[in-house]
């Protein structure tokens, strides 16, 4: 095969390979993000249903209205969009007067204890929808941090296995070291 046809396929590889990653793989991630959070709006609005909360409670107005506003805006929200935010706006007011968490605490006094649970379950876990749809929608983060991260823990794994399996010569070792250490 001639230079010139290998590069090209190359080429081809790479705008394949890019368009996965930066088009069809994000658009997959976004749907996966939105349908997650329309399950969880859905329970959410189940428990209210039944019973457990009051739809015209604040606390839940402001998890379905946030649950709503990362379904509409689940496209632009990526890890990069949020370190972005936190460089550009960091030390700057909010554009509303009190920030989210201390209007979320402030709804919560008017809740039972049992209510509260609820709540905060389900901030929690559209936290968790969040974090999973910033970590996964970044081919970079995955490459950077959670690759590393995945080795490092597998590493830690097997060293301690090997520990394991050697106790024994460690723990002369260990004797040894102690000897050799001692202030005299």
């Amino acid at each position: 095969m001639s230079q010139s046809a290998l590069a090209f396929l190359s080429l081809i590889s790479i705008a394949i390979i890019y368009l996965f990653l930066f088009w069809a793989y994000k658009d997959y991630r976004v749907d996966c993000f939105r349908q997650e959070l329309f399950e969880l709006r859905d329970d959410l609005f189940d428990e209210a249903a039944s019973g457990f909360l009051d739809f015209e409670s604040n606390s839940y107005g402001m998890l379905r209205s946030t649950m709503n506003g990362f379904i509409r805006f689940g496209h632009r929200i990526s890890f990069s969009h949020l370190l972005l935010t936190y460089v550009l706006l960091r030390g700057r007011r909010y554009s509303s007067s009190v920030p989210f968490d201390e209007r979320l605490q402030a709804n919560l006094l008017t809740l039972t204890e049992e209510q509260k649970e609820i709540v905060l379950d389900y901030y929690q876990k559209m936290h968790f929808a969040l974090a999973r749809h910033l970590v996964k929608g970044s081919p970079l983060l995955i490459l950077t941090v959670v690759a590393p991260l995945i080795v490092s823990i597998a590493a830690n794994r097997v060293l301690r296995g090997l520990i394991e399996i050697f106790k024994t010569p460690i723990d002369r070792l260990d004797s040894l070291a102690c000897v050799e250490g001692e202030v005299v």
